[in-house]
């Protein structure tokens, strides 16, 4: 489903578009304005290099939404394998489905890191993060998608389908939460509204939400952050405790597991916390003003 709303939203609005013309015809104009913006001669440099910068926040957006729509349900799925077959550590499928864990969370957190570091570029009289800053962004991000995934994976293989009632309302609240923020993602070029495209592109975004935070307003995000981690937190406890009451006692990884989603979450909102307190564009700004 998720697949289909992507594919139909891109028809409504180009950046999200999958197909493989659309992918070519962004990274053609994406490689031309970079040419321009080399050419120091030209006149319309400074106006090229914007044109680059949006274009690439663009691309970064596509590439984050197609990365969480495929990978993220699989990073459950294999979660949620592992932990109906108790997780055998000698077995070699048991390491396969490892492999695929770490390279699809890796994944992810670089999508996600990518579209924040490429946001900023592209907003005008903004900082760029710095490489130390982006690191500590991609493992928050590791950590905080991480315990995510076990939470409602390990919620799963004990209560079945209503996992999908679980994800489905933290969606819809997610995506309501989103048309209140009124995003304008979507205006034409002259700058007029496009409701139906703005809720499309809402819903789809609602889909991330089910996983982590992404910013897609260009405004103060500390009550973003703090209510929507708040609700994840809530969420991620509630989920891993009924497993955790209803699993069988005498399954090896059953401390561990609830441990791992706790305390992957507490690192990872800690990481985010020295990003913003330390780390910020503006924090290092500031530093060396000073």
């Amino acid at each position: 489903m998720a697949v289909i709303l992507v594919n139909n939203h891109g028809i409504l609005w180009p950046v999200d578009d999958v197909s493989f013309a659309t992918h070519f015809k962004r990274y053609s104009e994406l490689f031309l304005y970079g040419l321009h913006t080399c050419d120091r001669k030209d006149p319309k440099r400074d106006q090229y290099r914007l044109m680059f910068l949006q274009e690439d926040r663009d691309i970064s957006i596509l590439t984050l939404v197609g990365s969480f729509v495929k990978s993220a349900p699989v990073l459950v799925l294999h979660m949620y394998i592992l932990v109906q077959s108790r997780i055998p550590l000698n077995a070699p499928t048991t390491r396969a489905q490892a492999v695929n864990l770490v390279s699809a969370l890796v994944e992810l957190s670089l999508a996600q890191s990518a579209y924040h570091r490429a946001r900023r570029r592209a907003t005008p009289l903004k900082q760029n993060m710095t490489k130390i800053g982006t690191a500590v962004q991609f493992f928050s991000h590791c950590c905080v998608i991480a315990s995510r995934v076990i939470a409602l994976a390990a919620f799963a293989s004990v209560f079945g389908h209503w996992i999908f009632v679980v994800a489905g309302i933290h969606w819809g609240l997610m995506t309501a939460w989103l048309m209140c923020l009124r995003t304008s993602f979507c205006v034409s070029s002259t700058g007029q509204p496009r409701p139906l495209e703005e809720f499309i592109f809402n819903i789809v975004i609602g889909v991330i939400y089910v996983f982590c935070f992404v910013n897609v307003k260009d405004e103060p995000t500390r009550w973003k952050y703090t209510t929507y981690y708040f609700i994840i937190w809530v969420e991620n406890l509630v989920l891993i405790l009924l497993w955790f009451l209803r699993a069988d006692p005498d399954l090896w990884f059953r401390i561990p597991l609830l441990n791992a989603v706790i305390l992957s979450l507490a690192v990872g909102l800690t990481f985010l916390v020295i990003y913003y307190r330390y780390l910020h564009p503006n924090k290092v700004a500031n530093i060396f003003q000073h």
